[in-house]
């Protein structure tokens, strides 16, 4: 007999896994990588087994993150970069967990996860998009819903060159300096 564990519990365990305390640092305020592992571990995932294209996916992603937003210590409520990225890595590790991927049908919204954004991803996605980028890197911290769609539409011009998906870029950008690598 093959018995499941706890989803809830195992939704903790990877929002407290994803969201390390280098995957938020000085976002702002003290408290803001708990109050993210604490909403990532709770936040209602149903709303994702229903999506059927990607403005449905934006739509619930959107509502998460300015949830995610309202939980933060105050001096951090605005930091839209850091709600987004937090979310982001979450939705990447929950799809990789095969409890939480089956319970929430998250192989639903594989196509539409957003890459998140951190400085080694913005420089190879830099890298990557040559002279002919309108783009320019700056801090989670200051990132705004305009900015971080700019980044996903250049990830997604680039996966899809590689016949890959954008999300899947974040393995092979995350922690890889494209200035060591050239």
């Amino acid at each position: 007999m093959s018995k499941k564990p706890d989803i809830k519990l195992v939704q903790e365990r990877v929002a407290n896994s994803a969201i390390a305390p280098s995957t938020l640092r000085n976002q702002g305020s003290k408290g803001v990588i708990e109050a993210a592992r604490s909403f990532l571990g709770k936040c209602d995932l149903k709303p994702f087994r229903v999506v059927r294209n990607e403005g449905q996916f934006k739509t619930q992603l959107s509502k998460l993150t300015e949830q995610l937003m309202g939980q933060f210590p105050k001096r951090a409520k605005s930091n839209y970069g850091a709600a987004r990225k937090a979310i982001n890595v979450f939705l990447e590790d929950a799809l990789y967990n095969r409890f939480l991927c089956e319970a929430y049908s998250l192989n639903i919204i594989e196509q539409y996860l957003e890459i998140p954004l951190d400085s080694y991803v913005m420089n190879n996605i830099l890298k990557k998009m040559g002279k002919k980028h309108y783009l320019k890197r700056i801090g989670i911290r200051n990132i705004g819903p305009k900015d971080n769609a700019q980044f996903q539409k250049a990830a997604k011009e680039i996966a899809d060159k590689e016949n890959d998906l954008r999300v899947y870029l974040d393995l092979k950008y995350w922690r890889r300096n494209p200035r060591k690598e050239s």
